[in-house]
């Protein structure tokens, strides 16, 4: 049996990336669902995230560790992935 991995990715302020992640993410075989916490962003991060097919959730306490929990608690699968949108530019 193959894993599925669920990738969380936390997310403030960034439409200019978020779209291509999410994409390039979704393409892996490996890969159950995306997973995007939009965490309190100021610009149009929930919507593009969403365009790409990923699952979106607002966490309204600021931080990593707050947006983390939230990804890990909406996950269907046992493992998960982490990254962290700031540190992908594509």
């Amino acid at each position: 049996m193959r894993p599925e991995i669920s990738v969380v990715i936390p997310a403030f302020s960034v439409e200019k990336t978020v779209k291509n992640i999410v994409s390039m993410i979704r393409e892996s075989k490996l890969v159950f669902e995306v997973i995007v916490i939009d965490n309190n962003s100021t610009d149009r991060t929930y919507d593009f995230a969403k365009s790409a097919g990923a699952k979106i959730f607002s966490c309204k306490q600021q931080g990593l560790g707050y947006a983390m929990k939230l990804g890990i608690q909406k996950c269907k699968s046992d493992l998960v992935m982490k990254l962290v949108s700031q540190q992908l530019n594509f």
